[in-house]
């Protein structure tokens, strides 16, 4: 039998059988019946392979594909491939999705022949507390270019850099290669900038979508290390890298960036034990040179410098020139 899907969820599956039925239930109950489920599993020791199976046979709806470990960004690179559907949502399978949500988001993809739909995050914690994000709407209530929406969110301070805080059209991403970058965490850093940067159509959805478990013992929140260090630090001479491409724009976005790739690099070097053999690629005269606003400057010298003097000498020197 062929199925039209209009969406495909996409959901990278290791080490959450506590969690992986609530996640496949709360896409199942969506009145949007036009889903397929991509569950891949990234060769997870656990049972959760089995509860996937087990909804499969109730649920035509639902394809498992297997492979050898390799992270969440090979995983879900895995799930773009074989998605079917003219839209992609990305939801981790110890997350789920708030009720009829999907249907409103596609509805609003088709009315607005958007690229990517920004969406709101509840965090939800082990003792039923939850905590909204800011309203997207807030600040992207109209169509826009994906360009005009980032430096709009970093400069409103509602940046939220996550893959499964959207939904994306798949001929997008699939054209120009949005692919998530394999063998780092903090993927989603790298990946976020560049889907926003290169849509043309961008809007928010107004609501809250997406329920993000708050877990003690996830790859995020668990023991700091050397590797994460190393994660962070790629993540933010990614999005240096980035910046090169806007060196005469009118929309702040090479200063925006900059910003960004900074204040990953104070999260890197305040939390993380720094290896000596890696470089931070941004010197002083690199950030004097660019002629930032006060404002972004500001943020990039308080993320990078760690002398109070050293500021203070920087914030003259980028008054004078």
């Amino acid at each position: 039998m062929n199925h039209n899907y209009h969406i495909s969820v996409i959901i990278p599956v290791y080490n959450v059988e506590a969690y992986i039925a609530k996640c496949l239930d709360s896409v199942l109950t969506q009145s949007d019946k036009t889903v397929e489920i991509i569950c891949v599993n990234d060769g997870s020791p656990d049972k959760s392979r089995d509860i996937v199976i087990e909804y499969q046979k109730m649920h035509v709806n639902i394809k498992l594909i297997d492979r050898e470990n390799g992270g969440l960004s090979a995983a879900r690179n895995t799930g773009i491939k074989h998605a079917t559907g003219k839209y992609i949502v990305f939801l981790d399978s110890d997350d789920y999705l708030n009720e009829n949500v999907i249907g409103a988001m596609f509805e609003q993809m088709e009315t607005q022949y958007l690229d990517v739909l920004v969406g709101n995050i509840q965090w939800v914690y082990d003792d039923g507390r939850i905590l909204k994000e800011k309203q997207i709407t807030h600040v992207i209530n109209t169509i826009q270019s994906g360009e005009v929406c980032f430096n709009a969110l970093i400069e409103t301070n509602y940046y939220v850099p996550m893959a499964y805080n959207t939904m994306c059209k798949r001929e997008f991403i699939v054209n120009n290669n949005l692919y998530f970058k394999e063998g780092y965490i903090y993927e989603d850093e790298m990946w976020t900038p560049e889907i926003l940067l290169k849509a043309l159509r961008v809007n928010g959805f107004k609501g809250y979508h997406y329920n993000y478990l708050q877990r003690t013992n996830t790859i995020v929140n668990s023991e700091l290390s050397t590797y994460k260090f190393k994660c962070l630090l790629q993540a933010s001479n990614h999005i240096l890298s980035l910046s090169e491409k806007y060196t005469n724009n009118t929309l702040n976005t090479k200063a925006n960036l900059l910003v960004r790739a900074c204040i990953i690099y104070g999260i890197a070097k305040k939390n993380y034990i720094i290896a000596s053999n890696i470089a931070f690629d941004i010197p002083v005269f690199k950030l004097l040179s660019c002629r930032l606003p006060t404002k972004q400057f500001d943020i990039c010298i308080q993320n990078t410098i760690n002398s109070k003097i050293k500021r203070r000498v920087l914030r003259i020197l980028h008054w004078l020139l």
